[in-house]
């Protein structure tokens, strides 16, 4: 059969879309089943809000499947109830199920507002999808209500005969990676921490299951073969299994992988010996859920996390050489000048180099939401209004809307304005063996400020000064060729192309193969005026559109001054 798994538009724009972008990895290992059992299965990702869903709707016809399944997260519910609909007026035969943690906590209401659904999938959907894409296959749909972990409507009323057990052995699952191309994967399923705000507990059942060394590195391979080098590893709490992380940091050490990753982590869950097999394994980024530099609040979100091992976390991990990210949620019960006062005290102490702010949300299979249920006398069709979430602080009479903005405002704007002294502030740990981590590490923080998000906000003082900065405290720690391009960079947007061009030149004799430098260079031979030798780095280059673009222009140049 023909099957199109797809993850539908959100409601809202993102100022970041980073955490929402990617398909998330369990709809790859639905589909890695699918295909494992001979099924043509497609991925889609169509995550960004205002999608055409008319060009949606054509690409759906042209490959024609049988089944449509949509992965759902609260937020991405009426993208995928929109693209239902449509389906359903323009292919009534195509058969629509929801699944992911959206569908299997508000399956009931699901099949009971909405027609366009036919089936939602509860909890981990590989077993329970395999097997009613069987029966409908087989044209046996009297079977399909004793599948567990699949519901449906049995005269008009939303039934599940059983919520599908938790697989045991992951790793008997196929790997995704055998099919698809994707950045996201993790080593583990589940979460022992039981966050008010957080689904995973109640998803997973608060039930810890590892895949093996073999299995996960096998992926990694895999797809850094397939040419991805860049991965984002979503366990909820990637170290938590130290022995097993190790063993794979390793593991991808000995196998001389070429490639950058990030993790996420609690701070209660790291240390030295962790911290150091990351960073020589590729890890770049650890985000840490620090959530409120108040610990009433962090008690009132079941956190469990004191503040001396945040603070401990945050210094290790810069000290490794690995940018530290907190997320920070406000918004919560007592939020007011003294809650606002304490997170920006923490955030000055830890100093993060990345930060995302987050107001407090409650959503279905959380224990904020199921209270506030409770205590309201309310359903779940609340959720019949276009809407992604409910914010705490609409629940709330000590909390107004101004307050809310004006404390967003606030914790942002101290950040970006204080990340220069934050980064003036890092200390790398003395030692020689990570030398050439460091000067990564100080480069590719370097590119932020001078081409990347902090490059263009204007509430950070000074990036470009910053970003000089960090370029040649990296080449005090390595050679290292990022550091080299970002100079050339500062240089050429300064208008001092001869001293661009310099540390170009300087930069290449080092590095004859980096492209980025060469290019970099003959655009500052080309601003000042020598297209002969500008053409000579650009034709190497040919396979890269802008070097072509480039360098029909400098053979235009020197036709026309030849004549």
């Amino acid at each position: 059969m023909k099957i199109l798994l797809i993850y539908p538009p959100f409601l809202n724009p993102r100022v970041s879309s980073d955490d929402v972008a990617s398909v998330p990895i369990g709809l790859y290992h639905v589909a890695a089943v699918l295909r494992h059992q001979g099924h043509d299965a497609q991925v889609a990702n169509w995550h960004t809000p205002g999608l055409d869903l008319e060009k949606a709707m054509k690409a759906i016809e042209d490959f024609s499947p049988q089944v449509v399944g949509f992965s759902i997260v609260n937020g991405n519910r009426f993208g995928g109830l929109d693209m239902a609909a449509l389906i359903k007026e323009k292919c009534p035969s195509m058969v629509t199920v929801f699944g992911g943690i959206g569908a299997t906590f508000l399956w009931k209401h699901l099949l009971t507002h909405f027609p366009q659904v036919d089936y939602a999938v509860v909890g981990e959907g590989e077993e329970a999808m395999a097997s009613l894409v069987k029966c409908l296959e087989q044209r046996t749909p009297d079977r399909i209500w004793k599948i567990p972990g699949v519901a449906l409507l049995a005269d008009g009323v939303p039934v599940l005969s059983e919520r599908q057990g938790y697989i045991k052995d992951i790793d008997a699952l196929p790997r995704p990676s055998k099919y698809y191309k994707y950045q996201h994967l993790s080593l583990s399923r589940g979460c022992p921490h039981n966050c008010t705000f957080c689904g995973s507990p109640k998803f997973w059942g608060r039930t810890m299951r590892f895949h093996s060394q073999d299995y996960f590195l096998r992926q990694l391979k895999t797809l850094s073969k397939n040419g991805i080098r860049l991965f984002y590893i979503s366990d909820d709490t990637f170290t938590l299994k130290k022995d097993l992380v190790i063993s794979v940091c390793k593991e991808i050490i000995d196998a001389a992988l070429p490639i950058t990753w990030n993790a996420i982590s609690r701070v209660d869950r790291v240390d030295e010996d962790i911290l150091y097999w990351m960073r020589k394994a590729g890890c770049i980024q650890i985000s840490y859920g620090v959530e409120s530099g108040c610990e009433r609040t962090r008690d009132l979100l079941n956190k469990n996390m004191a503040t001396g091992d945040i603070l401990r976390a945050f210094e290790l991990t810069t000290g490794f050489g690995i940018l530290s990210r907190a997320y920070f949620i406000y918004g919560c019960p007592g939020e007011g000048p003294e809650v606002l006062k304490s997170n920006i005290g923490l955030m000055d102490a830890i100093k993060p180099l990345g930060a995302i702010f987050y107001i407090l949300d409650m959503f279905p299979g959380t224990r904020l939401y199921e209270d506030y249920l409770q205590q309201n006398n309310l359903t779940d069709d609340i959720w019949l209004k276009r809407q992604e979430d409910i914010m705490y602080w609409e629940t709330d009479p000590a909390l107004t809307k101004e307050i809310i903005a004006e404390t967003g405002d606030a914790l942002r704007d101290h950040f970006y304005k204080n990340l220069p002294a934050y980064v003036y502030d890092v200390r790398l740990l003395d030692d020689p063996g990570l030398a050439k981590e460091h000067g990564d590490f100080c480069s590719r923080l370097g590119m932020t400020f001078t081409v990347g998000d902090y490059a263009a906000d204007s509430r950070i003082p000074e990036p470009a000064q910053v970003a000089a900065y960090l370029f040649e405290k990296a080449l005090a720690y390595h050679q290292d060729p990022r550091a080299y391009l970002g100079l050339g960079l500062l240089r050429q947007k300064s208008g001092s192309f001869n001293e661009s061009a310099n540390i170009l030149e300087k930069g290449l004799e080092l590095f004859p193969d980096d492209e980025q430098i060469r290019l970099c260079l003959a655009t500052n031979l080309m601003n000042l005026g020598d297209f002969s030798r500008a053409l000579k780095h650009l034709e190497p280059l040919s396979h890269l559109p802008q070097a072509k673009s480039l360098a029909n222009h400098c053979r235009g140049r020197l036709t026309g001054a030849s004549r």
